[in-house]
């Protein structure tokens, strides 16, 4: 590159004079810039992934690099390298660009591509940059079976669950297969083994038994192998199976039944049907029965058209409880099969429970406690066919009693202290049950006699301390107070009857009282003057049981004027001056001393 400069120079005089000249000047080219890739590509440019089976010449990505420098330092070009090695590739070396050479396999390439990208300029500088291509897979190849065709041999006899064929799918994409039975197994006689690798080993196996006298002897099943989904694609293989004929033993089972001892003669006790799978000969079977212990041959047959066991003799469950049959059954291949029978002999209810009395007399205190026992029952039950309960049949409608399993107990208190409140004699009928079937039952009276129990009276009604009051002038015969005790007894034991004491023994005996009503009156004449002023009497009730009680009262005798004053002596003499002006103080003071008295 030239650059041509014009110059002046002016000399700053006056005139001002001035000169001119041109300047060139020649650039050299230097290369100072290394080519940069855009921002967009480096360093690590990725690109979309690449589906196998797309088409050459597919343009993978172009890379877009600059360079500062102007002219051949500034021309570009392009090299790169892959890892690992491939063909696959094709690379523009002028424009970037980076093509497929061939459709890419993902099941023989490598599964991604490392292209190491060097652009270089016209002097030499360059710059790298690397990224990945990812090959991605696509459903491309049909999943197979290691055999296109399987034979497959299996006996007449072989049980649900034998196993006919194991086969190995693939798929070369690596997918999952799923195997079906396509074809061939209407009557469902084949299914694929649960619990098995049915994706890359599936196991056809026996569903059920096949029994060649009704189903055929071969089988052609076509199995299909889908990869991915029900969408994907298939293969498919084909198995015969051959089914060959062999005798299948007879099979009897045991078993166990129960039969009422009252079983009529002709009554069934149980089937028990022996079954072979074979036909003709094979199959005509034959029957062997005894019973143990041998009394049992006598009881009971075989009937071999039927498979009943039919009862031919009377049964007793108190003789023997149980009989055991064997049935041996024999085919006409000789194979046989063996069945043991237990028959047990069920017993019929048809003793009732008894109780030990019919009669039970017992007598309670009415103070028990709740809880007590009265009776206690001892039951037998020949028949033993449970557990005894009982129930009141009448007599208990007041609620007094209850039952606690085999015992008569007291439910609620008994009160006989009066004769509106509970009772004295009680009836009670208890039935007992077997819980057998048919449920058997019997009764029991109880006859409860309450005993009284004897209560003390005492003197609650009255207030203490009582002190009561009489005039001296009260007659004989007078009520001074009535001191009644109190007894809860009922009857005789609750008549009382009163004495009369003195806490201090009195100089006379001026109080009665009476044994019956306890009143307490006037005996003799009172006067307060020459008698005892204050008595302190007891009062004993004592009832029919001989239980007492002492209440003590006072009675205070109470003063009356019923004392006309006198004279004493009744004639008095005296002499007195004319001129005396009052009466001598000494019978004025006698007179007044008598009169006070």
């Amino acid at each position: 590159m030239t650059y041509l400069l014009g110059i002046k120079v002016t000399d700053g005089g006056t005139p001002e004079l001035t000169a001119t000249t041109t300047v060139r000047v020649d650039v050299t080219l230097v290369n100072s810039n290394s080519p940069a890739f855009s921002s967009f590509f480096f360093p690590n440019f990725f690109p979309t992934p690449v589906a196998e089976n797309t088409a050459a010449g597919t343009v993978i990505t172009t890379e877009i690099a600059t360079d500062a420098d102007y002219g051949s330092y500034g021309t570009l070009t392009f090299s790169y390298t892959v890892s690992p090695t491939s063909d696959l590739f094709v690379y523009d070396g002028t424009t970037g660009q980076l093509t497929l050479a061939r459709p890419p396999d993902f099941e023989t390439d490598d599964p991604q591509y490392e292209i190491i990208v060097t652009v270089e300029d016209g002097g030499g500088l360059t710059t790298t940059a690397t990224f990945t291509v990812p090959i991605t897979p696509e459903n491309d190849n049909t999943p197979y079976f290691d055999n296109g065709q399987y034979i497959a041999q299996m006996f007449e006899s072989d049980t649900a669950g034998t196993e006919i064929v194991t086969m190995l799918t693939a798929d070369a994409d690596g997918d999952n297969t799923t195997t079906t039975i396509f074809t061939g197994n209407s009557l469902g006689k084949f299914q694929l083994k649960t619990g098995t690798d049915t994706t890359t080993s599936p196991v056809v196996e026996l569903a059920t038994t096949i029994d060649l006298s009704t189903d055929p002897s071969s089988y052609t099943l076509v199995l299909q192998a889908v990869d991915r989904d029900t969408a994907g694609l298939t293969g498919s293989t084909t198995i015969n199976v051959i089914v060959t004929d062999t005798n299948t033993a007879p099979t009897i089972a045991d078993a166990t039944f129960t039969i009422n001892e009252d079983a009529g003669i002709g009554d069934t006790v149980g089937t028990v049907q022996a079954t072979d799978p074979d036909s003709g000969t094979d199959g005509e079977l034959t029957y062997t029965t005894s019973v143990s212990p041998s009394a049992g041959d006598s009881l009971f047959v075989y009937d071999t058209s039927s498979g009943g066991i039919e009862v031919i003799g009377a049964l007793d469950f108190e003789t023997l409880t149980q009989y055991i049959m064997t049935i041996i059954v024999q085919d006409g291949a000789s194979a046989s099969a063996t069945a043991s029978v237990t028959i047990n002999i069920g017993d019929v209810n048809d003793v009732a429970p008894s109780f030990d009395q019919t009669l039970y007399q017992v007598s309670i205190n009415e103070d028990e406690n709740v809880g007590t026992n009265v009776v206690t029952f001892v039951m037998t039950d020949s028949e033993g066919t449970g557990s005894i309960t009982f129930d009141f049949v009448k007599g208990n409608g007041a609620g007094k009693f209850r039952l606690n399993s085999s015992a008569v107990e007291i439910n609620s208190v008994i009160n006989i202290d009066s004769p509106d409140l509970d009772d004295v004699h009680y009836t009670l009928v208890v039935k007992a049950m077997d819980g057998g079937t048919p449920e058997l039952t019997s009764t029991a009276t109880v006859e409860v006699e309450i005993n009284p129990v004897n209560e003390n009276p005492d003197f609650s009604a009255l207030t203490t301390p009582f002190i009561s009051q009489v005039q001296e002038s009260d007659a004989i015969g007078t009520t001074i107070a009535t001191l009644t005790a109190v007894d809860n007894d009922y009857g005789t034991q609750g008549e009382l009857t009163y004495s009369l004491g003195y806490v201090t023994v009195p100089t006379t005996q001026v109080l009665t009282l009476d044994p019956d009503t306890a009143v307490l009156k006037v005996a003799t004449a009172l006067d307060y003057e020459t008698q005892d002023k204050v008595y302190r009497v007891t009062v004993t009730a004592t009832d029919g049981g001989g239980g007492s009680a002492i209440f003590t009262a006072t009675v205070s005798i109470m003063d009356v004027n019923d004392n006309t004053p006198v004279f004493n002596p009744a004639t008095y003499t005296a002499s007195i001056n004319e001129a005396t002006a009052a009466v001598s103080r000494s019978y004025q003071n006698y007179c007044t001393s008598f009169l006070n008295r």
